[in-house]
């Protein structure tokens, strides 16, 4: 919005150090006397302003703090990648690390520097959580259990309280909600919403990215339809073209592949053996921004 816009540049020009609310009521005047509370919050929820001890307001970069996503490394401890990209990551050490969560946008203050030059320091507030639910391996203690994440980086196991774990049994990956997230002296929790199978069955392994990363499961309409609409060759599509559908060619994908597009053959020839390797002309038959061509893009990697 533009007023919220306008009303950031505005602060910037008079945070050079942190003010009250009746402050800068004050010092902003009457387009923001009725607004200003509303649009203070936003800010603060975006980590454009901060909020600090007595209702007070400031500018990150003025007060040796950092808006940023936590990357979270698996012996515990992390790093705040900034989001202005011309700034160093700063080191988060275990200690100063349990509320976080690999993923979140929180805020970080500078607490110092190595003698590398190296920037460490501590998160003080989060802006926004990554993750609503956890995929992870589950074990059963007692009538309830924990979940440990499958993804290496969020360090956090999950407690899951008895009647909460669907039944699931030790051994086993599920999908939980999350119903309590990490602070300084209480472990996370959530409910198990989902079994998805043992470790050593290989569906499991698609399903553990899906879950991960929130992937669509299901094609759209759209691209469902267009797949019906598809026909086999015709005339046409072999018109100036080398038919090679005489030959003895042998598809190289494996037996549980969705789609079979690479394949090879091989014949005896005067001098020796022709080895040819045969790549499927997809877009021979996929529209360019047609409806498989963009589930196709979605589903890319």
């Amino acid at each position: 919005m533009k007023i919220q816009k306008d009303l950031l540049e505005r602060l910037r020009s008079l945070l050079d150090h942190p003010h009250s609310k009746a402050e800068l009521k004050e010092k902003l005047g009457n387009p923001y006397r009725d607004t200003l509370t509303r649009y203070l919050k936003e800010l603060v929820k975006s980590g454009e302003i901060v909020k600090i001890r007595g209702g007070r307001y400031g500018l990150p970069d003025s007060m040796n703090l950092v808006v940023g996503d936590v990357q979270g490394h698996p012996d515990g401890f992390g790093f705040i990648l900034p989001e202005d990209e011309t700034e160093k990551d700063v080191f988060i050490g275990p200690g100063n690390f349990r509320q976080a969560m690999h993923g979140d946008r929180v805020v970080c203050r500078i607490e110092g520097s190595d003698k590398q030059g190296r920037r460490f320091g501590r998160v003080i507030r989060i802006l926004e959580r990554a993750h609503k639910t956890i995929t992870g391996l589950f074990e059963s203690r007692g009538g309830g259990g924990i979940v440990i994440p499958t993804q290496k980086r969020i360090v956090q196991d999950f407690h899951i309280s008895a009647g909460k774990t669907l039944k699931a049994k030790s051994g086993q990956i599920v999908t939980a909600r999350i119903t309590g997230y990490p602070e300084q002296h209480k472990t996370p929790s959530a409910e198990v919403v989902e079994t998805l199978g043992y470790p050593s069955d290989p569906a499991v392994g698609k399903r553990i990215i899906i879950r991960q990363y929130d992937l669509t499961e299901e094609f759209s309409a759209e691209a469902l339809n267009a797949a019906r609409r598809m026909k086999k060759p015709s005339a046409k599509d072999v018109k100036d073209r080398l038919d090679l559908r005489g030959e003895w060619i042998i598809t190289i994908d494996g037996e549980n592949a969705r789609d079979f597009d690479d394949a090879i053959s091989i014949k005896k020839i005067p001098d020796g053996y022709e080895l040819s390797v045969h790549i499927a002309d997809v877009s021979h038959y996929v529209d360019m921004h047609g409806a498989l061509d963009k589930e196709a893009y979605e589903r890319g990697t």
